[in-house]
């Protein structure tokens, strides 16, 4: 293997480190929010106590409503529809949760319709965690190109602002294992003129 094809190895593995750590991420945060809220029941009912003395409950009931609606909709939607449906069905549900941005901060992972210009293959629908940005673009790791690398070289992908089609949505890293199993990957291929 060549010192190029030896970095795009290294890119791939990598990216699945990262899944696997939001993924682990993702499963430790349910347990510490379901454990939490079970010794704060428990308390309150040892003590005899009323919940407004734990407001600590009440967050960690959001931040698990938080979490379920994406798991949710990742467990319950339907089969055999086209990635823009699934689309728009997540981009609602993260509208509800108040994850609608005109920009976005580097290092935070969004959702956002693109159209690709340039001669290759591009994703409809990306899941970026955004690592720069300069200018007229941005760059940042798609996460749906792990389940295709015959299409790309590398899941590092750059992206021209002005043909970023919707809004940014952003998904929180104990998320992303529940947004990526909603199918909203569109590889789309744009030829040579």
């Amino acid at each position: 293997m060549g010192i190029l094809s030896n970095i795009v190895a290294n890119a791939w593995k990598a990216i699945g480190k990262i899944l696997k750590f939001f993924g682990r991420l993702s499963d430790a945060k349910r347990r510490f929010l379901d454990d939490r809220e079970q010794r704060i029941l428990s308390d309150m009912e040892r003590g005899n106590l009323p919940p407004e003395r734990f407001p600590e409950l009440e967050r960690i009931r959001e931040e698990t409503q938080r979490i379920n609606k994406l798991k949710e909709l990742s467990e319950n939607i339907p089969k055999n529809y086209n990635p823009n449906y699934y689309f728009k069905a997540l981009i609602t549900v993260l509208s509800t949760m108040n994850r609608v941005a005109d920009s976005f901060e580097l290092n935070q992972i969004y959702t956002f319709k693109y159209i690709g210009k340039t001669p290759e293959w591009y994703d409809l629908n990306p899941v970026v965690l955004v690592t720069s940005a300069s200018g007229l673009y941005f760059e940042g790791v798609n996460f749906h190109w792990k389940d295709a690398p015959s299409y790309v070289e590398s899941p590092f992908r750059k992206y021209k602002f002005e043909r970023v089609q919707t809004k940014f949505y952003k998904i929180m890293p104990d998320e992303l294992d529940y947004v990526l199993k909603i199918p909203t990957f569109y590889p789309q291929k744009v030829h040579k003129q």
